[in-house]
């Protein structure tokens, strides 16, 4: 369960640094 959270707050990170706004909300979509 730790994991999960960790990679998803890595992932926000990761998407904030690359300012692939548009992807990343994509992928979230996807996701949920």
């Amino acid at each position: 369960m730790l994991t999960i959270i960790f990679f998803r707050i890595s992932e926000e990170i990761s998407c904030q640094e690359r300012e692939v706004v548009s992807f990343c909300q994509i992928s979230r979509e996807i996701r949920y």
